[in-house]
């Protein structure tokens, strides 16, 4: 009931659309940790979660910023998103630091 949130008529199609989209989104990910990834000096998991680090705040912050000073978005919904691209960056970075 947020006015700064869209309605979906269909929600099945917003699921769809939202899956897709992070689809795409961990693949774009992916491909960087595994370019930017050896160039990164430092060891195991502590490397990821730095690089992982550097990634949300390129992912995170232009559109944190850009929501906050451009659109009436409610300040707990931003924090919400902040908060949960954060911690989604990093924890697609142990992931994928665990797996390669």
């Amino acid at each position: 009931t947020e006015p700064g949130v869209k309605k979906w008529p269909i929600k099945m199609r917003y699921l769809l659309t939202q899956f897709l989209g992070t689809q795409i989104e961990v693949y774009l990910v992916t491909l960087i940790f595994l370019w930017i990834r050896p160039l990164i000096q430092i060891e195991g998991m502590i490397g990821a979660l730095t690089l992982g680090l550097l990634i949300a705040a390129i992912r995170v912050y232009p559109r944190f910023w850009n929501m906050w000073i451009q659109s009436t978005y409610p300040n707990r919904l931003l924090k919400i998103e902040f908060f949960a691209g954060t911690v989604g960056t990093l924890v697609i970075f142990a992931s994928l630091q665990l797996m390669v």
